[in-house]
């Protein structure tokens, strides 16, 4: 029943086993904007839907009369798969209530597929859309062994709120939620390949620090131009298709967006990252629960991500963790329209370098597995965190990844971009290095084994000084 798809095997898996189930199956499918959610379902299932509607969007309304919009878009998706006319339903009850019926008419005991997408966009205000929904569930479609029951939405914050931990009518009624990640590094070069690139693996690590692994972005990029030239007419040429991406991100999964843009805009400026009281002094606001609201949707929608010192397990830090975001606000913000081969002209000056450089360490982050796996590690038992020593000044008493063993090591990760050869450690860095250990082990009183690792593009120049490096991890790890 799938398709040809790039990656997505677990998720596929998961589908198949869920379509096979003798079981009523209520599936949430959430994940980042443009990541692929409605992408995989079609494909799965070929259109073939016993019932298949998506909610109108509210950035492109007036939201004048929304609601009769979607209770009338509903009754049109109700048409198109009955066989009798629906009239446009009055209220939610209603408009499921002839769902019902249109699946009482259709059943021939086989399995029965209902697909909602952009479920979020349908619940206007006062509405009565989820208090309806669970009617539904919970009334009837739970006891209908044959139906699949499947909703999606890019509106994340929304989806874990009111569906996935809903605390009303709903509470545990969700038999499978599915998270859609981004592509990781192979599954950006497999999918890469299957369009016909030739892009190299260097080239491929450029492209992710740009679009992360966000198919939508990669969908954009054409053959035939190079890389620098895709990201010159896709963000700086004249009427860019993908200029206006950043506002239509948050205006699509957030009411009020401006406090969640400060936010991110203040993030952007230090790659460690702030603290919750640190945000809250930025902003100029008192720490309330407005701003937990804030840093929840945000990591609900997969813009930033928390995390904490090894020693220091109460300071907890925010940081931006999405490339195109990150992108956006170091490269295009105030330029638009400005050079329209502004990336061309930019892409060998120190500042991309030091962008280069930055952005590697945050990739190296969100492939832990793939490090793990390099290092031999990937059945022991990790716990991966930053340090950082208060009591320093300089930012070389910070190590971004700290790998905590459950064999009494501790991986401590150095992660260095180089773009064309392999790292040569000189004798001040490797002082440096060993200076680092020296104060990491005093300040939190280990015993363990200290495992000095070097995570680079292309390893380690063979010397006097690479003796201080006891494990390396190169990019060819990263794409396992």
């Amino acid at each position: 029943m799938t398709a040809e798809i790039i990656g997505r095997k677990k998720e596929l898996t998961d589908l198949q086993e869920y379509y096979d189930s003798r079981e009523a199956e209520f599936i949430v499918i959430y994940g980042r904007r443009r990541v692929g959610k409605t992408f995989l379902v079609h494909h799965f299932f070929q259109n073939r839907f016993d019932f298949c509607v998506t909610g109108l969007s509210p950035i492109e309304s007036d939201n004048i009369n929304l609601k009769e919009r979607q209770l009338e878009n509903f009754q049109t998706a109700l048409n198109q798969y009955g066989i009798r006319e629906y009239e446009k339903p009055s209220d939610w009850f209603e408009a499921f209530n002839n769902l019902q019926d249109l699946l009482t008419n259709a059943d021939n005991q086989e399995r029965q597929v209902v697909f909602i997408d952009e479920l979020p966009w349908m619940d206007t205000p006062s509405s009565g859309f989820i208090t309806a929904l669970e009617h539904f569930w919970n009334d009837w479609a739970a006891h209908r062994s044959n139906l699949m029951f499947i909703v999606c939405g890019s509106a994340t914050s929304y989806i874990i709120d009111n569906v996935i931990n809903n605390t009303g009518g709903l509470y545990n009624r969700i038999t499978h939620p599915m998270l859609i990640s981004p592509f990781t590094l192979s599954e950006t070069e497999s999918y890469l390949s299957s369009r016909g690139f030739a892009y190299d693996r260097i080239e491929i690590l450029r492209c992710y620090m740009v679009m992360g692994g966000i198919p939508y972005y990669l969908r954009q990029l054409k053959r035939g131009k190079s890389l620098a030239q895709n990201i010159d007419e896709l963000f700086f040429s004249q009427g860019a298709p993908l200029s206006g991406e950043y506002d239509r991100l948050f205006s699509s999964l957030f009411k009020k967006p401006e406090t969640y843009r400060h936010i991110i805009e203040i993030l952007a400026g230090k790659k460690a990252g702030y603290s919750r009281t640190e945000i809250c002094a930025l902003l100029g606001k008192k720490c309330g629960g407005d701003i937990s609201r804030y840093l929840r949707d945000l990591k609900n929608c997969f813009f930033i991500s928390s995390y904490y010192s090894m020693d220091k397990k109460r300071d907890i830090k925010y940081r931006l963790c999405d490339f195109y975001t990150l992108f956006y606000l170091k490269f295009i913000k105030g330029k638009e329209g400005l050079d329209p081969r502004f990336w061309s002209h930019t892409i060998n000056t120190p500042a991309t370098q030091v962008w280069n450089g930055l952005t590697f360490e945050l990739i190296c982050l969100t492939h832990v597995e793939q490090i793990k796996r390099g290092l031999g590690i990937s059945g022991v038992l990790c716990n991966a965190f930053s340090w950082w020593d208060r009591d320093a000044q300089d930012a070389g008493a910070q190590i971004d990844l700290v790998l905590e063993r459950g064999d009494r090591a501790i991986n401590l990760c150095e992660i260095k971009f180089c773009a064309n050869e392999p790292f040569l450690i000189t004798k001040d860095y490797a002082d440096k290095l060993r200076q680092k250990v020296a104060v990491f082990r005093e300040s939190v009183k280990t015993r363990a084994t200290i495992l000095t690792t070097l995570i680079s593009t292309f390893g380690i120049v063979p010397g006097k000084n690479s003796s201080v490096i006891q494990c390396s991890v190169t990019l060819d790890d990263l794409f396992d």
